[in-house]
């Protein structure tokens, strides 16, 4: 597997939360589902339509594709400039924490939004909301 392929792999080792594509209430009650797309900062490229579910991929392919064609232009780089290709391996870097960031707060705002709304929550939505939470938690806590 590739370093793209494990970015957008959405299970890196065997102790994360298997994935799942969408929340929704197993009765099909009308529950809420999260939907990654809908929270401000999404990193998806307009290309590819943006991952679903709390454990999805959080780039694209083709954004890990990009960072990892970046990252190899970077390594050649260095023969010829060495410390210019570590001052752009520092920028790749930071680029893609930021995109990491923008995606994790996507992430956040889709959770809020299934639970703070105007209308009552039930018990069984908030019960629902708290194991994606954990989930996410989870997810956080394996980086």
């Amino acid at each position: 597997m590739t370093d793209p392929d494990l970015a957008a792999s959405p299970s890196r080792d065997a102790t994360s939360v298997p994935p799942i594509t969408e929340m929704s209430s197993p009765t099909g009650d009308g529950s809420p589902t999260i939907d990654v797309g809908s929270g401000s900062g999404a990193v998806a490229d307009e290309a590819e339509p943006p991952a679903r579910g709390i454990n999805g991929p959080l780039f694209s392919r083709n954004k890990c594709h990009d960072f990892d064609e970046e990252w190899q232009r970077i390594q050649v780089s260095f023969v010829d400039e060495p410390q210019a290709a570590v001052k752009q391996a520092d920028a790749l870097v930071k680029k893609t924490i930021d995109a990491l960031t923008a995606s994790f707060s996507g992430l956040r705002s889709s959770l809020e939004k299934t639970w703070e709304r105007e209308e009552e929550v039930s018990t069984e939505q908030l019960r629902q909301a708290l194991q994606s939470y954990r989930s996410f938690f989870r997810r956080l806590l394996s980086i």
